[in-house]
């Protein structure tokens, strides 16, 4: 293609379109100049013709010149603008290499292609290049001599060869000691099972009890022997939520009346808002709480998944198709007095508990499944698979890991389409969901994710959340304490705008409990979640009474609206009195960080008491506050810690569930802190 332009006949040769085009441009003046003269002679037969039919007397006479205005641009109009030919040629001529495909390269001004230029900058500055001799080199692109490039690929080039020198040193090495190898390899077999042995002893050291930790006393005190120390503090701490919620559910159990004698233990509350009947396969009506319960793997203690009322009637061996023996590094979590009392009960139905086992709960209960009493569904129980508890490499305390673990668990297990759907879709007329999460580590990350999809599924159903956090939480340095403080601010902002009311709780403190009026009825361990927890749990019990009324009860959606009275908000605050004595009708925030109320913050108010008399001379007037009352006390299992002093197994309790002061309070300690 790039040798038609030089053809003489080619239609695009510059020569042959110069020609062309003058051929055109003198046929268009030859057309122009006839068509003058034809016009000229038909204006002239014209005008003979006017003149006859005039009766003219000098028909034959001609003009000797034209009359004409004077032009004073007459030798302007005789010349040529050679400019703006120029311009038009130009462009005629951009108009053609646009639809020749750029074929026109012109006869007159032959260009050397760029390719096929020496390059003089090469040759310029040619002492800075480095110089190839070979003919293979010279095929590589030229390079600087101060390349960085070249600098490595010579320092490549010394390691690989010295590198190939050891190798062949040593192989030289191996083959002189091929004799020796032989006679030794009883003594290799030997090493290696005594190395393979030491292996396993480790595996089972790893495996045993927490509690059963070693002594490190006499050791030398090195880095990692240090962090293991203080790492098995942090391994003690367990879900303080569901700490919360195996108290609720075991002050549900104490409703029941399983005689027949005592029916007003189910005068007023309405159970199957929390319960849900269903039936084994072998043909048990069962009673079972309709909740899931999500922990860490090895966070459920002695709690399986199939308790005696799911458990199958014949256990089938499995079959290994290893034939040299199993040895197992793990194993069961014993159970304490208090749970093996449980077990005989439930075989021995007039067998009564040890009160011992009851007094040591105590010291005892190391998880919330040392002191649970109910027999949950198996589909209640969610361990998170992506996570074990004490697992100090992959640790779930950080609100994005939270997130992630929550999606990589329903890939895997399935909760949300496999438990929850099933019981929600048992309900008849389905309120809403109460949420009761942890906020200092993952599970508030993890609660994120459920919500989400809450509120894709049932995107009109209320969700009552209770954010609990821990007011003494372990941190070892100031790093951690930041990442607390970033999980709680996380947890505020993102469950909140999910949930219709978000319930930020702190654990109860003895400097809350001095400021209150219950310092005299009330006495607990402040670091015990065995006891913070129970409090909690009395008052989230009682808060949700309203909504679980046989009679004249509200629904969440409305308990939740009437928080919404003055200004409409997403958060909420819950403050207990236990016990509630007769005139002590105020309560400071024994679940906050406020130390003070003040009322004209206070938007709108929910106060719930149990145990008063109708004829009581308490009296509630306040057109922001809606109260309810009820007979029922609140009751107290065996497994309910020893922190009153009333030493009665029924209390009176009443709750303030309100927006306003109180939120501004924790906010402002969160930033304190």
């Amino acid at each position: 293609m790039n040798i038609l332009h030089h053809k003489s006949y080619h239609v695009y040769n510059k020569k042959n379109v110069e020609k062309v085009r003058k051929d055109e441009e003198q046929a268009a003046a030859k057309e122009k100049e006839k068509q003058k003269k034809i016009e000229l002679a038909e204006s002239e037969a014209r005008l003979n013709l006017l003149r006859k039919k005039a009766g003219a007397k000098f028909l034959n006479d001609k003009p000797t010149a034209t009359i004409e205005h004077i032009n004073l641009f007459k030798d302007y109009e005789s010349t040529t603008n050679e400019e703006n030919e120029a311009e038009e040629k130009a462009k005629a001529e951009k108009l053609d290499r646009q639809l020749t495909m750029y074929l026109d390269k012109g006869a007159t001004a032959e260009a050397t292609p760029w390719y096929a230029k020496n390059s003089t900058s090469i040759d310029k500055y040619s002492d800075l290049y480095v110089k190839k001799s070979d003919r293979k080199k010279r095929r590589e692109p030229i390079r600087l001599k101060d390349d960085p490039l070249e600098y490595i690929e010579d320092k490549l080039k010394k390691e690989d060869k010295s590198n190939k020198e050891k190798k062949l040193k040593k192989r030289k090495r191996s083959d002189n000691d091929n004799s020796n190898h032989s006679n030794n390899i009883a003594e290799l077999r030997a090493k290696r099972l005594e190395r393979e042995r030491m292996e396993r002893e480790r595996a089972k050291r790893l495996y045993l009890d927490p509690t059963e930790a070693e002594d490190h006393k006499d050791e030398p005190t090195g880095y990692n022997s240090q962090y293991n120390r203080k790492e098995t503090l942090l391994a003690k701490q367990r879900s303080l939520s569901n700490y919360v919620g195996t108290h609720i559910w075991n002050t549900q159990e104490e409703y029941f009346d399983y005689t027949g004698k005592d029916s007003e233990k189910t005068k007023e509350i309405n159970h199957d808002v929390l319960y849900r009947a269903g039936e084994t396969a072998n043909g048990i009506v069962t009673y079972t709480p309709r909740t899931l319960i999500y922990d860490l793997k090895g966070n459920f203690g002695s709690l399986q998944k199939y308790n005696r009322l799911f458990q199958q009637s014949v256990d089938i061996e499995p079959n290994y198709s290893w034939d040299q023996g199993i040895t197992r590094i793990d194993r069961p979590v014993s159970k304490n007095r208090y749970q093996q009392e449980l077990d005989r009960m439930d075989v021995d139905y007039e067998y009564q508990m040890n009160t011992d086992a009851v007094e040591e709960l105590e010291s005892s209960v190391n998880n919330w499944s040392d002191f649970n009493r109910i027999n949950f569904h198996p589909r209640s129980i969610n361990p998170i698979v992506t996570h074990q508890a004490e697992d100090e490499v992959n640790r779930f305390d950080n609100y994005t890991i939270g997130k992630e673990a929550y999606t990589e668990n329903e890939k895997e297990a399935g909760i949300f389409d496999n438990n929850l759907r099933l019981f929600a879709e048992e309900c008849d007329s389905l309120q809403g969901f109460h949420i009761l999460t942890d906020v200092d580590d993952a599970f508030g990350g993890f609660t994120e994710g459920l919500l989400h999809d809450l509120r894709d599924e049932f995107g009109k159903l209320s969700i009552l959340t209770y954010g609990l956090s821990d007011s003494f939480a372990y941190y070892r340095n100031e790093r951690m304490r930041q990442k607390i403080e970033l999980n709680r601010a996380l947890s505020i902002t993102h469950l909140s705008e999910l949930s219709s009311v978000y319930v930020p709780i702190y654990t109860p403190t003895e400097k809350a409990l001095k400021t209150s009026n219950l310092q005299p009825y009330l006495h607990f361990n402040e670091y015990s979640r065995y006891h913070t927890s129970a409090i909690i749990a009395a008052a989230i019990e009682t808060n949700s009474l309203p909504y679980r009324l046989k009679k004249n009860s509200i629904t969440l959606a409305d308990s939740i609206s009437r928080l919404s009275y003055v200004r409409n908000t997403k958060l909420a605050t819950l403050s207990v009195s236990l016990p509630f004595m007769k005139g002590n009708t105020s309560s400071l925030p024994l679940l906050s960080h406020a130390t003070k109320i003040e009322k004209e913050d206070v938007y709108s108010q929910t106060i719930v008491t149990r145990g008063l008399q109708i004829n009581t001379d308490i009296e509630f007037i306040n057109p922001l506050q809606s109260t309810f009352n009820l007979e029922t006390l609140l009751p107290l299992p065996d497994s309910y810690p020893h922190i009153l002093t009333l030493h009665e197994n029924k209390v009176p309790v009443m709750t303030q569930f309100e927006s306003g002061a109180q939120n501004k309070a924790n906010l402002e300690h969160e930033k304190i802190s």
